[in-house]
């Protein structure tokens, strides 16, 4: 008996396929992946699920980091926009 799994067209599930032993098969005019064996199968869902914890923490740690820098920017738009109050306040002063 074989054992199928819906298609799943990302990168990372057809490298786990390779890895779990899996291939491509159509059925019913559309592609599943197949395995051989539960225990393929099961290779795959855990290989799977280890890549997308993995994606995951790596996307949360950039995000950190984007929030980081955007922090930094606003900061650095505030400074300028005080620094060119601060200018403007100087040129009014030196009208009176």
């Amino acid at each position: 008996m074989r054992h199928q799994l819906t298609f799943d067209a990302r990168k990372e599930a057809q490298l786990c396929l390779d890895q779990a032993g899996g291939w491509i098969a159509f059925h019913r005019q559309k592609p599943m992946f197949v395995f051989a064996t539960a225990e393929e199968k099961e290779t795959y869902m855990t290989l799977l699920e280890a890549k997308v914890d993995d994606t995951k923490k790596r996307n949360q740690g950039n995000v950190k980091r984007w929030k980081q820098i955007m922090t930094f920017l606003k900061c650095l738009l505030k400074a300028s926009k005080n620094e060119q109050d601060i200018r403007q306040w100087s040129k009014d002063d030196g009208r009176s």
